[in-house]
Parts: structure tokens; C-alpha cells; sequence
């Protein structure tokens, strides 16, 4: 915001102010029931939207909370932030969904309705068990419960928390506590005579017999389920439910026809009801009673075209059953790559929704400490109000009148610079944070995606070897692979140990003068024999002499990823390292292998981590290049890159001092 648009604005508030005022006598007053009324269908349309549209959700809810800036109502405020807080929930942002939840229960909590305050802790627990925060989501559930439980008009809505908070301790398996919660439930359920909340209560209460192994008690409550279904009206999915519920019944009990059966009864009924995500839950259930009934190839068939839907692929949670189920069926087939490379695939997914999980909560903290600096942004808002106060007892304080609006139009252009400098100190201190952070979510990423991904190979391998089930055939056809994936790791782990140390040490670099032919020698030694294998001949043509000033190590890290990655690319050719000092030292890596567009190059020299297949199919993680484009910048060094598709590729490192 310039200076000019600032006073600007401010001429206009001005003139608007003063002729507001002047005509205030003969203009009556605007309604104050029309107003809550306008805020009030916003945050209905809003809510109206969470399951369909939820971004027009949000749009309404904000469009809500900006007419509360001028007229306050803690209570409107609250359900317009729980109702923006729940729309971010159904949208998956939850340090969003968090920040606006915190918000309604403070204004919830100033206006002390108990009824209220109790649904801000129901919200606030919901979003925590989703970030995996259970002790504290636990805590927010019970403070809720005790508000209802005070006041006897909400005691059938607090069936909904027992039921929340017995699925909270069904997922850290703590089976006694859950199935304590759900009879209270259902006590409830059955006193209000609420046949929607039985059919939850009873379809918690039977998947936790079946967790717990009480099979007797899983099938009798199973079969109160699909009976109160069907009376039910509105219980088309829920009988679906049930009937999956038999189907793991029966999957327990190891009775696969009888499992087989029950499940696609009920896939039948989510496909009358275009239940897409749960037809496909169920498709991976029946895969899975295909592979332990012995037909896996019906396992696999299944897998391949629930890889195909678009619900699977748009869901990282059933994705990773799919190809978890797929790795079965093929292991029991004897496909031993396909087995591998879905279980590897499966192992990915399940590091990136932890890495998920984690980064949200980071998030979630990183909100937190900006919040706090944002007080005295929250503080305008709370000035402007009392001005619009102040300005309505003008109308019958008409001696005043002049002087009170000079006096709070001085006091806004003060506030109004206290805020747009509390604003820029405040995206200062998001910058800092952001580069404080990309340190540790790079690291987090590589390790959950490419680290674990060979080792995991390696493990299955390794498992399948000692069980016997590879020939000596076998093994010698495999073990290229395995080789390829130890060398990925150690490559991984060389990277990461050189990144690590360069950000630990605050980037501190030793610098000197450094042999370039010298250096490139040693380089060379350990990589003669990966360039024998491809038919490659390394030739240093560095002339004797030639002094950079750099740090020794960080070269040496720079040139010997350089000329991995010409080997990687190059079959059959030669890979030349020049040298020359003409006001600059030039030290240029020349291969004659695949090349790289130019849209490949472009994005490498804006750090984008992204890897290829070499020409034999070796893997990469792409760190290497934005390492050497990161170190470069630290010698005060350039980079440029020159390529073309099957013609090679030269990297050029430009030194001026």
C-alpha cells in the first residue's frame, strides 16, 4: 500500500464521514434486524454449501465476518467462524479450520451461551483427532460433554460426542474405553428414540466386537443394524454399512464365500446410491477375500481397475489400500516385480501422508506464533467500532460534532500506519519463517520419499530371498536392481550428509586456493570403474595450475555429482572436464549423452528437485542438482547449463575471484 493510495483513502473516508453526519437527521436509521438478518442468509449459504462447494463456502462465511467488522455481535461472529472453520474442515485445510475454531470458541466463550461453547469444543476436537493430536482432542470432547450434560434440552445432541469420543479410542485401540463410551450412547440413542443416532452407535459397537474378537456379540449387533436400516427411511448407506460390516465378520471367521457374498451385496447398494469412495472401499475389501480364498488373479484384476478410478487415485488412504492389496495378489501369483514395485508405491504413499500429518501441525504452530503478532491488527478493528459508537452519539451531541470527527480521523491515520507497519514487520516475519522451515520439510521429504523407498525394496527382497521363494535365476536377474538400489541410498545419504553440514554450519565455507586438475583427479578415482561399466572414458583437461579460490570440499561434492550424472546419462562416450582462467576461472563438465530439453534445464537452474532414469534405468532423487546449483551460489559462483536432446549436455561453473 503506497502513501498516496493510504491518504487517499483516507480523504475519501473523510468526505463520506462528514456527509454522512450532515445528513444524519433527516436519513433514519438503518434497521439493525435487516442487518442480522443479511449476515445471518450468509452464514446459511455458507453452511448450505460445506458438502457440495466448499471454496463458495468459504466465500460466504468471509463475506459474513467482513459485515461483522462494522457491526458487532459476538454471537454472529462466533457461528460465522465455526461455520467458516467447519467449510476449511471439509476442504482438508486444518491449520485454517483450527484458527478460525479458536476464534469462535473465545467469541462463544465472552457471549457464555453453554450450549454454544460446547459445539466450539466438539469443532476444535474434531479437527484435532484429524491431526492426530488425541490426548488434546480427548480433552476438548470431555469439556464439551460436561457443558451439555448440565442442561437437559442437549442431552441427545451429546450422543454425537460419546460416539466421537469412542472412535478417538477405537484408533489408538484402546477397545474398553471405546466400547464403554458407545453403551452410553446408546443408552441415550434409545431414550430419545433417534434411529439415526442407533444405527451409528450400533455400527461403532460392531466394528469394535470385531476389533476385540467377540464375534458372537459382532454378529448379533451387525444384524440389529442392517434390520433398523432398512425400516429406516433415510438408511439406504447405512444398511451398505452394516452389510460391509458382515463382510468383516465373515472375513475374520475366515469364511470367504460367505464374506464374498456380503460384500458385494453391499457394493450393490453404494452403487444405486452413486457412493462412489465407499463402492471402492468395498472393491478393495472383496480383493482382499479374493487373494486369502485363493484366487488371486481375480485380486489382481480388481486392483488394476480400481487403479484406474478417478475417487481412488484423488484419495491417498484408499490408493494405499489398493496397491497394498495389489502387492498381495501379485506375491501370491509369483509376480515378484509387481509385488515389489506396488509395495514400494504403497510405501511412498504412507511416508507422504505421515510427512502430511507432520507438516500440518508445523503449519498449525507457525499460525499460532503470527497470530500472536497479529494483536495489534485486531486492535484496529476494535478502534473502528468505537468510532462508529462515537459517531452516533454526534447526531445528539451536534456541538461536538465537528471536533469528535477531526479527533477520531487523527487517531485512525495513527492507527492505520500502526497496522500497515505491524503488517509489514508481520510478512517480514513470515519470510524468516518460511526459510527457516524449508531446511526441514526438504529433509523430511527426501527421507520419507527416496530414502525409505530403495531400503524398503532391499527389505522385501532381502525377505523373499530367505524364504526361498527366488531361484539362483532369479537372484542373478535381480540383483543389478538391488545393487542400483544400494547405490541410490549411499548417493542419497552423501547428499544429505553434505546438505546437512552446509545448513547446520550456517553455510560457513572454508575458502582457498584450490588445484582445479588436482581436484578433478581425485574425483575421478572412485568414478573409473561406474564409467568402465557403460563404456564411458573419462579425460581431465583441466591444464596443471589452474588455482580457483573455493572451498575444496564443496568442489569436489559440486564436480563428482556433475560427472555422475554425465555417466548416468552417457553410454559409450566421453566425458570431458576444461578449465580455463580468463578474468574468471571456467571449469566446464562435457558429456556426449542424452541431453535435456529446455524446458529440463530451466527448471533446474530455478531449483526445482525433480530426477530422471538413466540409460540403463538408474533412479535418482533430483537432489544432487539443486545442491550443485545451491553450492555454486555459496563459492559466489554462476551456473549455466547448455543441452540438446541426444547431443549431450554442458555444465559451465563460473568463478570471478
Amino acid at each position: 500500500m503506497s502513501r498516496n493510495v493510504l491518504f487517499s483513502s483516507l480523504s475519501i473516508s473523510l468526505c463520506f464521514l462528514l456527509n454522512t453526519l450532515a445528513s444524519a437527521q433527516e436519513a433514519p436509521d438503518v434497521s439493525a434486524n435487516v442487518i442480522e438478518g443479511r449476515i445471518e442468509d450468509l452464514i446459511v449459504q455458507s453452511e448450505d454449501l460445506w458438502y457440495e462447494n466448499t471454496d463458495s463456502s468459504i466465500y460466504y462465511a468471509r463475506l459474513a465476518l467482513d459485515e461483522l467488522t462494522m457491526y458487532k455481535d459476538d454471537y454472529l461472529e462466533g457461528w460465522a467462524e465455526i461455520t467458516l472453520s467447519t467449510a476449511f474442515y471439509y476442504k482438508g485445510v486444518m491449520d485454517s479450520s483450527m484458527l478460525h475454531g479458536e476464534r469462535a470458541l473465545a467469541l462463544y466463550s465472552a457471549s457464555g451461551d453453554e450450549y454454544d461453547i460446547s459445539d466450539a469444543y466438539n469443532n476444535l476436537a474434531n479437527i484435532l483427532g484429524d491431526m492426530g493430536q488425541v490426548e488434546k482432542a480427548l480433552t476438548y470432547y470431555y469439556q464439551g460433554l460436561r457443558l451439555y450434560e448440565s442442561s437437559e434440552w442437549s442431552e441427545e445432541y451429546a450422543t454425537y460426542i460419546y460416539n466421537n469420543v469412542a472412535t478417538i479410542f477405537m484408533d489408538v485401540e484402546d477397545y474398553a474405553k471405546a466400547l464403554e463410551h458407545l453403551k452410553t450412547s446408546l443408552a441415550l440413542a434409545n431414550k430419545h428414540q433417534d434411529t439415526a443416532l442407533l444405527i451409528l452407535t450400533q455400527s461403532n459397537l460392531a466394528a469394535t466386537y470385531i476389533e476385540t474378537g467377540e464375534l458372537e456379540k459382532a454378529r448379533v449387533t451387525i444384524d440389529e443394524v442392517i434390520t433398523t436400516s432398512r425400516a429406516y427411511p433415510y438408511g439406504k448407506t447405512d444398511e451398505a454399512f452394516g452389510l460391509g460390516l458382515e463382510g468383516d465378520l465373515y472375513l475374520k471367521e475366515e469364511q470367504w464365500d460367505e464374506a464374498l457374498a456380503a460384500y458385494e451385496a453391499s457394493r450393490r447398494i453404494y452403487e444405486e446410491t452413486v457412493s462412489l469412495s465407499d463402492m471402492a472401499i468395498t472393491d478393495i475389501c472383496i480383493a482382499e477375500t479374493y487373494t486369502k480364498m485363493g484366487r488371486p488373479q481375480l485380486a489382481l484384476n480388481l486392483t488394476e481397475d480400481l487403479l484406474k478410478r478417478d475417487v481412488v487415485q484423488s484419495s491417498p488412504s484408499s490408493l494405499l489400500m489398493t496397491l497394498d492389496e495389489q502387492s498381495k495378489a501379485a506375491h501370491a501369483l509369483g509376480m515378484s516385480d509387481l509385488a515389489y514395485t506396488s509395495a514400494r508405491r504403497a510405501m511412498t504413499i504412507d511416508d507422504t501422508l505421515r510427512s502430511r500429518e507432520a507438516l500440518t501441525q508445523m503449519r498449525y504452530m507457525e499460525l499460532k506464533e503470527l497470530q500472536q503478532e497479529n494483536a495489534s491488527l485486531l486492535d484496529i478493528n476494535a478502534m473502528q467500532q468505537k468510532m462508529n459508537e462515537s459517531a452516533q452519539a454526534r447526531i445528539v451531541l451536534q456541538r461536538w460534532l465537528i471536533a469528535g470527527s477531526v479527533v477520531l480521523i487523527l487517531l485512525a491515520i495513527a492507527m492505520l500506519i500502526i497496522g500497515y507497519q505491524s503488517y509489514q514487520r508481520r510478512k517480514k516475519s513470515e519470510q524468516e519463517l518460511r526459510e527457516l522451515n524449508h531446511s526441514k520439510d526438504q529433509l523430511l521429504s527426501i527421507i520419507g520419499h527416496d530414502l525409505r523407498g530403495p531400503l524398503g525394496g532391499l527389505e522385501t527382497l532381502l525377505d523373499m530371498l530367505s524364504k526361498g521363494e527366488l531361484s539362483a535365476a532369479d537372484i542373478r536377474e535381480i540383483a543389478p536392481a538391488a545393487v542400483e538400489n544400494l547405490a541410490q541410498a549411499r548417493n542419497l545419504l552423501e547428499d544429505l550428509l553434505q546438505w546437512g553440514i552446509h545448513q547446520l554450519k550456517s553455510r560457513a565455507v572454508e575458502v582457498k586456493d584450490v588445484d582445479v586438475h588436482a581436484t578433478v583427479e581425485r574425483v575421478f578415482l572412485p568414478l573409473a570403474n561406474l564409467a568402465e561399466t557403460k563404456d564411458n572414458r573419462l579425460k581431465n583437461e583441466v591444464p596443471k595450475g589452474l588455482i580457483v579460490r573455493a572451498d575444496e570440499n564443496i568442489l569436489s561434492f559440486i564436480l563428482r555429482n556433475l560427472l555422475q550424472n554425465s555417466i548416468k546419462f552417457t553410454q559409450g562416450g566421453t566425458i570431458r572436464v576444461r578449465g580455463i582462467n580468463q578474468g574468471c576461472v571456467t571449469i566446464t563438465v562435457e558429456d556426449e549423452g542424452v541431453g535435456m530439453s529446455e524446458a529440463e534445464v530451466n527448471r533446474i537452474l530455478k531449483g526445482q528437485v525433480f530426477s530422471k532414469t538413466g540409460t540403463r534405468g538408474e533412479l535418482g532423487t533430483g537432489l544432487g542438482m539443486s545442491l550443485i546449483r545451491e553450492f555454486t551460489e555459496t563459492l559466489g559462483g554462476e551456473l549455466d547449463i547448455r543441452s540438446e536432446k541426444n547431443r549431450g549436455t554442458q555444465t559451465t561453473l563460473s568463478f570471478t575471484h
